[in-house]
């Protein structure tokens, strides 16, 4: 049985053909990671200005009424200022900036004591990405993420 021995044109063919296949792999993996980092860093971005405009908002809501009784058992109202915080006209679009609606985290609303007024019902995290809410000067209040995971 004899076998296809290569002359120099094939072993040449081949050796640039592994170091083609070897350099695809390679940029393939880098610019995986890069785009995986960079939008990973995008979503947080997008969070953190999100907990910031929700975080003014509520403490301009609690000057006017001077407590958090408004929003005792009312999700919906954190809920429309989300809405109007983030979209343009009425599109049912996210605003600039702002995060697709299935990459955000969640968020709770804690008064000055770190009573949930808002959100989930699992345990607010102790390592969450922590807003606080300010009216004249003092913190009444925080808007806490959960971490996005990286």
């Amino acid at each position: 049985m004899k076998f296809w021995r290569p002359g120099i044109t094939g072993k040449l063919f081949l050796a640039i053909f592994a170091t083609c296949i070897v350099l695809l792999i390679t940029m393939h993996w880098a610019v995986r990671i890069s785009f995986e980092r960079g939008f990973i860093d995008y979503i947080k971005h997008g969070n953190e200005q999100r907990l910031q405009m929700l975080g003014d908002a509520l403490g301009e809501q609690y000057a006017q009424h001077g407590n958090w009784r408004f929003l005792r058992n009312n999700d919906r109202f954190v809920f429309q200022i989300l809405r109007s915080l983030e979209h343009d006209n009425n599109e049912d679009k996210p605003g600039p900036g702002m995060p697709p609606h299935g990459w955000r985290t969640q968020f709770w609303v804690v008064d000055q004591n770190n009573k949930v007024l808002v959100g989930p019902r699992a345990p607010v995290p102790p390592d969450g990405t922590r807003r606080p809410i300010m009216v004249n000067g003092a913190e009444v209040g925080a808007v806490i993420a959960s971490l996005l995971n990286d």
